[in-house]
């Protein structure tokens, strides 16, 4: 997957995630309303409405993310084990439960006791059964056409087997053919395009003419896929390669110096 599309994903979740724990708020608090009338360590009573801790919502929804994201719940692969998910959300909702007790006193608040308690474990349980709905979602054929992208490795022999080595683990990226440029025409890339029904071409040009790319990227453009050129033609030691534009030129920096930036300026 893109970085671009993971982080676009990673947001997604993130805000889904935030959502789930507010909701786990609310719903420990109708329980408590509705069905456990009683105080944990002291006699039965009713509690306020729950309109007055809605204001908790602006905190949780964007805390609980972060919290997550510190028991490394978003740099799981595509589809990670139950239990690794399970024991994250785990700790990361007992954090929760401290993040909101702290809240609570700090701004002398009386929240029952009995609500913070569910709060936790009706969290976990959402979250969760959004990841085994995803789970699903992600095995299912439509789901498998939906994520993974099968791609066309375009590039000499050496290069090509290299890159099919480092995306071998990859779970969002689907090899369906192999075309060495130096040897074929472009025709026969169209051709694999429509055989294989691909979705992207993966360009790898470290040795490979810059005409044939050229001509392979033009074919891409005509046949509406994806063109994915990898930017390693030079062994760097340490310049860092990024993208930018030169009156309108797209252009790969390569750059050892400290990119231009508030701190640089600083």
């Amino acid at each position: 997957m893109l970085r671009r599309q993971k982080q676009i994903r990673a947001q997604v979740q993130k805000l889904l995630d935030g959502s789930l724990f507010a909701l786990a708020l609310w719903l420990a608090h109708y329980l408590r309303s509705h069905f456990l009338k009683f105080e944990i360590f002291g006699g039965t009573r009713d509690i306020e409405d729950f309109g007055e801790w809605v204001w908790l919502f602006l905190i949780i929804i964007p805390i609980a993310p972060m919290v997550l994201d510190s028991q490394g719940f978003y740099d799981r692969p595509v589809i990670p084990r139950r239990r690794s998910t399970l024991w994250q959300l785990t700790r990361a909702s007992f954090i929760g439960v401290f993040v909101l007790i702290s809240l609570l006193f700090l701004f002398k608040e009386n929240l029952a006791r009995s609500v913070i308690f569910l709060f936790a474990p009706i969290a976990v349980l959402l979250v969760a059964l959004k990841e085994e709905l995803m789970r699903q979602w992600i095995t299912s054929r439509l789901g498998k056409t939906q994520l993974v992208k099968r791609l066309i490795l375009v590039g000499s022999d050496e290069d090509c087997a290299r890159v099919a080595d480092d995306l071998r683990r990859n779970e969002t990226v689907e090899i369906v053919a192999v075309l060495n440029l130096n040897e074929s025409s472009v025709e026969k890339l169209v051709d694999l395009l429509h055989e294989h029904s691909a979705n992207g071409v993966l360009l790898s040009a470290k040795h490979t003419f810059f005409g044939q790319i050229e001509k392979a990227v033009q074919a891409c453009e005509l046949e509406g896929v994806e063109a994915w050129l990898l930017a390693d033609f030079f062994n760097t030691q340490v310049s860092q390669t990024t993208f930018d534009d030169l009156n309108g030129r797209p252009m790969l920096v390569f750059r050892s110096t400290p990119e231009d930036s508030w701190q640089k300026v600083a």
